[in-house]
């Protein structure tokens, strides 16, 4: 019987891999111990240690390996226990070939469905984690509430960065893209930084490293590194740059250093960044400190938290919030008890050169055009001079910004618009829209309703609908027209149609007249 089952039976084209087989349910267990298995057929009447009793113990001890019981007529009472103790299924002896056919077919439809679960639930997690680095770096999520476990307003993230984890950040910043982005097609260039991304999942792979590589914005990749040694992080650190360079890319790296919970992730983030654009710092010479030599940890919270809203104005250009809180920021400075003007006048210059930065890449600005002037801080030598000096820096910058940022605004709506008119049987969401160009979900919805004079969900539905017009019109049934244009929910659908067309999608070729 043994021999037949593992010999004779067509394993392989039911799906499976024959990897050993056991006279009885102790052997069985052993060879369970030494290698994971999916399924098991095993004879009720067994020696040593029957098949319900190695089902007790499969059901503790490998709860996923599913377990087919064979069973004569006179065991049925065996098999209702069986079934009891959570056997996948049973089959009698009496037509052995054609009952477990059914039955392992059965089993190996529900592994792959497990299997495909699992996955997805995997891929979902990660996808999660990925989006709250994501978020946390950029600045749409504190780093106290990427680490609170209690926030219910972080439903997807609560606890993927907890505090004590430690991480490193690491840059990949390709240079120039929107230059390329005008020369080439945007296929090539998506194809290049997919490219980049399979080399560097790979690299990470290779080595072992546990973490994610996330896209954060159109021209820069992340790398997070997890729980890794300082001597494992610095071999990382060494092979980056190599990598880049001996695969040819456009760009350049940033590395940031270990450090705890998603506080630090955003800090190792930040330093990153910062060295893949060289700021302009004061020459030693003129008695001054690089910027890396004044840690942000001398300087009370409070100011900080103006610096990064000031630093996130100008990330989203919003110009108006940049010079409000440029002029906070002076404030702060000028209510300092003993304020040392060398660290003005580098803080100052430090800020500026943190604003190019970000905007160093936005298609068809200036800004980098500023960065050689703002060493004349060293003719500003009292508090008003300097206060005086950054205005007219700032508004410099933010004048550039405001003559760029309209244009490039209206080209990204101008690409979301056409995405939503070749993609109309899609789910479309104004948050998956934002994170196709790459800006802020908020900032997206104000743009999109000066270019359109629409929000964007009224926009997307009313292009929906037109469309299942124009389907209806055609030929096509009310609940086709509706599927081809995304709606599941028929109801809903109609709904939308009177609202919008003003009658109901019944009633479309009644309204189109003779």
């Amino acid at each position: 019987m043994l021999e037949g089952l593992s010999r004779t039976l067509p394993w392989e084209s039911w799906g499976f891999l024959v990897i050993g087989a056991a006279e009885n349910g102790e052997k069985a267990l052993k060879a369970l111990e030494a290698e994971q298995v999916d399924l098991i057929v095993t004879d009720i009447r067994m020696p040593v240690m029957n098949g319900l009793e190695l089902l007790q113990q499969v059901r503790d001890r490998f709860p996923m390996t599913k377990v087919i019981l064979l069973s004569g007529h006179e065991d049925f009472s065996y098999v209702r226990e069986g079934m009891r103790l959570g056997a996948t299924g049973y089959v009698l002896k009496l037509n052995l070939l054609k009952e477990l056919s059914s039955e392992v077919e059965a089993v190996r439809e529900r592994i792959v469905t497990a299997r495909q679960l699992d996955e997805e639930h995997r891929r979902s997690r990660a996808a999660s984690k990925r989006e709250a680095i994501r978020r946390i770096l950029i600045g749409e999520t504190s780093a106290a509430e990427a680490s609170d476990e209690d926030d219910a307003g972080l439903s997807g993230y609560t606890g993927l960065l907890p505090e004590e984890g430690r991480y490193v950040c690491m840059i990949v910043h390709i240079v120039n893209y929107y230059v390329m982005l005008r020369e080439s097609t945007p296929a090539s260039l998506a194809s290049t930084i997919a490219g980049m991304q399979s080399r560097l999942q790979s690299w990470m792979a290779e080595r072992q490293a546990e973490g994610s590589l996330i896209r954060i914005r159109e021209n820069e990749l992340a790398i997070i590194i997890e729980h890794a040694s300082e001597s494992a992080v610095q071999r990382l650190r060494e092979e980056l740059p190599r990598i880049v360079e001996a695969n040819g890319w456009p760009a350049v790296v940033g590395t940031g250093p270990l450090l705890c919970g998603a506080a630090g992730l955003r800090r190792s983030y930040q330093e990153a960044r910062h060295t893949t654009f060289p700021g302009t710092s004061l020459d030693n010479s003129f008695r001054y400190q690089e910027t890396a030599d004044l840690p942000s940890a001398t300087l009370p919270e409070e100011l900080l938290e103006v610096e990064r809203k000031f630093l996130r104005a100008i990330e989203t250009y919003n110009c108006v919030d940049a010079r409000r809180w440029g002029d906070v920021w002076f404030g702060k400075w000028e209510q300092t008890p003993a304020l040392a003007i060398p660290e003005l006048q580098q803080r100052s210059l430090d800020l500026l050169n943190r604003a190019l930065w970000r905007l160093s890449e936005m298609p068809g600005s200036d800004s980098l055009q500023l960065r050689l002037p703002l060493l004349d801080i060293i003719n500003y030598e009292d508090c008003a001079a300097i206060k005086s000096w950054f205005a007219g820096k700032l508004a410099s910058l933010l004048a550039s910004v405001e003559a760029t940022t309209r244009t490039e605004a209206e080209q990204r709506v101008d690409r979301i618009i056409a995405y939503i008119q070749d993609n109309l049987s899609e789910k479309i969401s104004l948050k998956q829209m934002a994170e196709y160009v790459y800006i802020n979900p908020s900032y997206l919805s104000v743009l999109f309703k000066e270019r359109t004079g629409r929000s964007f969900t009224d926009y997307v539905i009313e292009l929906k609908v037109k469309m299942a017009e124009t389907y209806i019109r055609q030929g096509a049934k009310v609940h086709e027209a509706a599927e081809r244009v995304g709606y599941e929910d028929l109801k809903h659908f109609r709904k939308m149609f009177q609202k919008h067309v003003g009658h109901s999608p019944g009633r479309t070729n009644e309204s189109a007249g003779p």
